[in-house]
């Protein structure tokens, strides 16, 4: 199903987001920087200390999945080439943050054990690339009239993992979301594939008389 990314979820509003976020848990200052790597790969943020001592960060916050739950194999290489390629950077620390814990969950299933696993422990040893996860979106349980999303829950914000189950069980209900919040929370399912395509014939039928 083809649907167009809201505003809200575009690269650069997911940069400035786990910019803060890495700067509240890492303690350091991030400038977005646009920086050619290699291969067609780039930065999205570096730290201001000198080129022996910084933090290199590349962010990915579209990952698409198969029927099946798995990362289709493009978008697969993509992140193995971009968490490999980190190592031509001159930085102490190497990051790659995936804002989809699928995502994180099935790129470690990918490297785990075998000739990949024992490759990552060097890898990461040898030139400390890291992978971390920033969730996004987050959606606020409390809306702007006071109202929850979740009365009987305690959470102050739902991750997009979060907010499906709940609205899988009954929890949420859908319509009870804004505009905003709908359009990502079907982008994120769309890229899950978890909604089905629309079959436009059906549309086409006259009702019967």
């Amino acid at each position: 199903m083809k649907l167009n990314t809201p505003e809200s979820m575009s690269h650069g509003v997911v940069v400035e987001f786990v910019k803060q976020k890495l700067e509240e848990e890492l303690d350091v200052k991030f400038k977005i920087i646009k920086e050619y790597i290699d291969r067609g790969i780039y930065s999205d943020l570096k730290t201001d200390e000198d080129v022996d001592q910084r933090i290199i960060v590349i962010v990915h916050d579209n990952v698409r999945f198969t029927s099946t739950g798995k990362i289709i194999m493009d978008d697969l290489r993509k992140l193995k080439n971009e968490f490999l390629i980190l190592r031509h950077t001159k930085a102490e620390r190497r990051i790659l943050v995936l804002t989809d814990s699928n995502a994180l969950t099935e790129l470690q299933n990918e490297f785990d054990g075998g000739i990949w696993g024992d490759f990552l422990d060097r890898w990461k040893a040898k030139h400390k690339c890291e992978l971390k996860l920033v969730d996004f979106p987050v959606f606020k349980n409390e809306k702007q009239d006071g109202t929850k999303l979740g009365e009987r829950s305690l959470n102050k914000v739902f991750t997009a993992s979060q907010l499906i189950g709940a609205m899988k069980f009954g929890l949420i209900d859908y319509d009870v979301l804004s505009d905003d919040d709908k359009a990502k929370i079907l982008t994120i399912m769309n890229r899950r594939n978890y909604l089905q395509p629309l079959d436009l014939s059906e549309l086409d039928k006259k009702p019967k008389a």
